[in-house]
């Protein structure tokens, strides 16, 4: 369903019925975010500023909840649901130009490359879509259930599958370049997505072991085992890759040989993942706050609650740090200081993270919403 109204104005009840979708300021870059934490580093940041306070203009909601992140590319916002279905809506208007019905729960992200829309799904395949007519150009059969978003690079796409396997396949006709099991225990599984930096792949599993490997081959170069399961996916920014764990701690090393910088006991774990600024670390944590940690140090800088368990990856836009809690908050802190500029509660939970584009806020909501 789709509908058009004002947010201002309206009553306080109307926001338990609705979901929202912002329109900001004026955007000053242009890159796309067309994957799961807005490319393959997981950087989670954009140059584009914003104009307070924000404002919504249309909601749409489909079939069932939602967990997968928006990605947004090409004038096209794209996300999958529980109803089985991956949607692909007109960016600026909220129209919905299609549908595509898989065979499973559509958990993870979509990645929208090369007027392609590459997703995985609960039925165990993965999928090649045309991105303008939601059309299928190929899937393929994988070991077992896809929830983790997929990224790509020099035309190759990778992604895990609940069986514990890494994939790298062939961008355009789905062919498998390499496949690595990675070692696995009776409550294994991978549902992080995997990132890509200096041609190395890196991928956490629910063992709690961090590997890196060859973007080219599947070579295993390094691996770090944290103390519990990882669903955090890794962030990587000039000469760190940061993950956070069950164990309650977040972890940097050094993403070419693995040494561990740093570690820090976050008191409660992290099911986000981390987003790497140029001087902090922000950590999104289930004890309700936000904690930016100095980037050379690990430690806490300052905090920010954000009234419910926050499953979602905050965002930076230019200055600010947005992120959603599982309460329904939507907060716009400034990064300096850890204080909120502006903020709106919902009445329905987000798990997905956000997306920001040429000046467009999307969040995504539990109950089948696209804000």
């Amino acid at each position: 369903m789709h509908r058009f109204f004002s947010y201002i104005g309206l009553p306080a009840l109307l926001f338990s019925f609705c979901s929202f979708f912002f329109v900001v300021g004026d955007s000053s870059a242009q890159s796309e975010w067309n994957s799961f934490l807005k490319d393959p580093s997981h950087s989670s940041k954009t140059l584009e500023t914003i104009l307070l306070p924000l404002n919504k203009r249309w909601t749409f909601e489909a079939g069932d909840a939602i967990y997968s992140s928006p990605v947004v590319a090409g004038g096209k916002v794209c996300f999958g649901s529980n109803d089985e279905y991956i949607y692909c809506l007109a960016a600026e208007s909220g129209q919905l130009l299609w549908k595509f019905k898989t065979g499973g729960k559509i958990i993870g992200s979509p990645l929208l490359q090369d007027g392609k829309c590459y997703v995985g799904s609960a039925d165990g395949r993965f999928y090649a879509l045309d991105a303008g007519s939601g059309s299928l150009i190929w899937k393929i059969v994988v070991g077992g259930p896809v929830f983790s978003s997929p990224v790509a690079s020099s035309g190759r796409i990778y992604f895990a599958s609940s069986d514990s396997n890494l994939h790298a396949i062939d961008a355009s006709s789905g062919e498998s370049l390499w496949r690595r099991k990675l070692p696995d225990y009776k409550y294994g599984g991978i549902y992080p997505s995997p990132a890509l930096s200096g041609g190395l792949v890196y991928i956490a599993d629910k063992k709690g072991v961090l590997y890196a490997l060859d973007d080219a081959k599947g070579a295993v170069k390094w691996k770090v085992e944290t103390g519990s399961a990882i669903y955090s996916s890794p962030a990587i920014s000039g000469n760190l890759v940061v993950i956070a764990s069950y164990d309650d701690h977040l972890y940097a090393f050094d993403k070419v040989e693995g040494a561990q910088i740093w570690k820090l006991d976050m008191s409660d774990w992290i099911y986000a993942s981390p987003l790497i600024l140029d001087k902090l670390v922000i950590a999104a944590s289930t004890d309700n706050y936000i904690y930016a940690v100095d980037i050379k140090e690990g430690r806490i800088v300052w905090k920010y609650d954000m009234d419910g368990r926050i499953s979602s990856t905050p965002i930076a836009v230019g200055r600010y740090i947005i992120s959603a809690s599982e309460s329904g908050k939507v907060a716009v802190i400034d990064t300096a200081i850890g204080v909120d500029k502006w903020r709106v509660n919902l009445d329905e939970a987000i798990h997905g993270s956000p997306a920001f584009y040429e000046g467009w806020l999307y969040l995504i909501g539990k109950n089948g919403s696209l804000f």
